[in-house]
C-alpha cells in the first residue's frame, strides 16, 4: 500500500549516504531542461567534439588473442529487448580491451564460427541477451552481471521505433497517431515485462554487478564516469582494459557516437518530431508499478530501488499528457 511506498521513499533518503559516489551524485541531478543546462551540455559536447575527433575508438587494430584456454568468463548484460543499441556496447567493449570482437549479441550466430557469444577465434568480454539465460549457460559466464535499465516513459516509445523500422521498415519516428494505437494497445504487457525482466534477473542464479544506466551513459558530464565503472567492473571478471584514465571521455563520446549524444542533448530523446505522451493514466500506471517494483527490489538491490525512485520521480515532473488514440488505425506514409 501506500504507507509501504512512503516508508521506502524515507529509508532511501535516509540510507543515501550508503550508496556509492557516482549514483548519489546522479541521483541529485534532475531532469532539467533549463537554458543554464542545456548551453553547458552543448559547450562540453563541442569541446569533447574538437578533443576527441582524431581519437583511436573504436580501434583498428587490436592486440593478439590470448590462447583460448585462458580466456577468462563473459559477463551477461542484461537488457530490454530493443532498449540499448548493439553498435554503442560493441564499441564500449571493443574500445576499452582492443580486443577484436569483445562485445557481442547472444543472437548472433556465425555458422561454425559463433553461436551464444561462445567463439571459436575471438575472446569474449560481455555477451548482450534480453532475457535471464538457461541453467546450461551458468557454467561458461561470470557470475556477476551487467543489467541496462532504462525510464519506461522514453523506452516503451523507443522500442517501438525500433521494432517499427527492423520489421517493417519504418524510416524515422512512428508517426504520432500509430504510436498512440501501439500504446495504448500494449503498454500493461510492456510495463509487465519490464517487472519480470527486473525480478527474473534478480532470482537468478548471477549476482548482480552492476546497474548500467541509460540515461546516465547519453549524458556528456555523466557518460565519461559510466564508462570508468564499466571498466573497473570488466578488470574485475579477469579482463585487461587498455585505455588510459584520462581517455575516457573520447572513448565515451565516439562510442556512443556524434549523433545520439547530440540528439539526446536536444531532447532527451531519440528523436525530433515529437515527444512520444501518455494518457494520464498511463502516468500514473507507469509510477504506481515502478513503486511497488521498488518494495520488490529494495532488500537486495539498494542502488535499484534508488533508480527506479528516480523514474518515478522524472515521469511524475515530465510525463507528456496526451489523449487516447483515436480508435483508427493510423495511415501509412
Amino acid at each position: 500500500g501506500n504507507l509501504i511506498v512512503e516508508d521506502l521513499e524515507s529509508f532511501l533518503v535516509s540510507s543515501s549516504s550508503s550508496l556509492s559516489s557516482s549514483l548519489s551524485s546522479s541521483l541529485s541531478s534532475s531532469l532539467s531542461t533549463s537554458s543554464t543546462s542545456s548551453q553547458h551540455q552543448s559547450a562540453l559536447y563541442t569541446k569533447l567534439k574538437d578533443q576527441c575527433s582524431k581519437s583511436p575508438f573504436p580501434p583498428t587494430s587490436f592486440k593478439e588473442e590470448r590462447p583460448k584456454d585462458q580466456w577468462s568468463k563473459p559477463i551477461w548484460v542484461g537488457m530490454f529487448h530493443h532498449s540499448f543499441p548493439d553498435d554503442v556496447h560493441k564499441n564500449i567493449m571493443n574500445s576499452l580491451t582492443s580486443l577484436t570482437a569483445a562485445g557481442k549479441s547472444f543472437y548472433i550466430s556465425i555458422k561454425n564460427q559463433l553461436r551464444h557469444c561462445d567463439s571459436k577465434l575471438y575472446e569474449t568480454v560481455s555477451c548482450m541477451i534480453g532475457e535471464v539465460p538457461q541453467k546450461k549457460f551458468e557454467s561458461k559466464f561470470y557470475s556477476k552481471y551487467i543489467m541496462i535499465v532504462r525510464n519506461p516513459m522514453t523506452f516503451f516509445p523507443s522500442a517501438a521505433n525500433v521494432k517499427n523500422a527492423k520489421y517493417h521498415g519504418q524510416i524515422g519516428q512512428t508517426p504520432i497517431e500509430e504510436w498512440r494505437e501501439i500504446r495504448d494497445t500494449w503498454i500493461d504487457d510492456m510495463m509487465t515485462a519490464y517487472r519480470d525482466l527486473i525480478i527474473e534477473w534478480k532470482e537468478s542464479s548471477y549476482d548482480d554487478g552492476m546497474f548500467l544506466v541509460y540515461e546516465d551513459l547519453m549524458d556528456v558530464n555523466r557518460g565519461p564516469d559510466v564508462i570508468r565503472r564499466i571498466a573497473r567492473f570488466v578488470r574485475e571478471a579477469g579482463f585487461d582494459t587498455t585505455v588510459e584514465d584520462e581517455d575516457m571521455s573520447c572513448l565515451w563520446y565516439k562510442s556512443v557516437g556524434d549523433e545520439r549524444i547530440g540528439q539526446y542533448i536536444k531532447n532527451r530523446y531519440d528523436y525530433n518530431d515529437y515527444v512520444p505522451g501518455f494518457t494520464k493514466e498511463q502516468q500514473e500506471m507507469m509510477m504506481r508499478n515502478l513503486k511497488e517494483l521498488m518494495v520488490e527490489v529494495v532488500g537486495d538491490h539498494k542502488e535499484l530501488a534508488a533508480i527506479l525512485k528516480r523514474y518515478v520521480t522524472e515521469i511524475r515532473d515530465n510525463t507528456i499528457i496526451d489523449r487516447k488514440w483515436n480508435g483508427q488505425a493510423a495511415k501509412k506514409e
